[in-house]
């Protein structure tokens, strides 16, 4: 499954806002994997997967979504990308 915006081909860039409120960073990536990561993910996995541009911006997410009940989201998140780009 794939989103195409504007009818633009899959492989195109997009910036994607990095999702640490307090942060001006953004994520480059290809529609192809914009789609993979907000629907297939969600499909999948049965978690939301939102872009942050460092560790150090995932974690203040964490902490703001409530902290240590977040990790385990967090690692589920991580091995589940792991994954795809082992299956690559």
């Amino acid at each position: 499954m794939y989103i195409m915006l504007q009818g633009r081909p899959k492989g195109d860039i997009v910036l994607m806002p990095c999702f640490n409120p307090e942060c001006d960073n953004t994520v480059k990536m290809t529609i192809e994997q914009k789609g993979a990561m907000l629907i297939n993910f969600a499909l999948k996995y049965d978690i939301s997967c939102l872009p942050c541009c460092s560790q150090d911006c995932a974690e203040a997410v964490v902490k703001l979504l409530g902290g240590p009940k977040y990790k385990d989201i967090a690692k589920k998140a991580q091995d589940a990308r792991q994954k795809m780009r082992d299956a690559r």
